[in-house]
């Protein structure tokens, strides 16, 4: 019964967000550390940014967005470069 007032409280959702947060920025800042006593910092930025891309690439396939192709594509990955 306490969970459920709790879960019903108007600030719930604001207090779990700042908890989401402040575990992720910690989480990301001690992977980081660790991160860099056994890799290159180049090499972590890279395996970071593919794994991340992936994950989004992932995301956008489901959520049904446009990919771009052909030209499109070109022109985006010379921008991103």
């Amino acid at each position: 019964m306490l969970i459920w007032k709790l879960l019903r409280h108007p600030s719930f959702k604001a207090y779990a967000a700042l908890v989401s947060v402040c575990f992720f920025w910690g989480t990301t800042y001690l992977a980081i550390r660790m991160a860099l006593e056994s890799f290159p910092p180049i090499a972590m930025v890279a395996i970071r940014f593919t794994i991340s891309g992936g994950l989004m690439l992932v995301a956008a396939r489901l959520a049904g967005a446009h990919l771009p192709r052909g030209r499109e594509l070109l022109v985006s990955a010379f921008t991103g470069f």
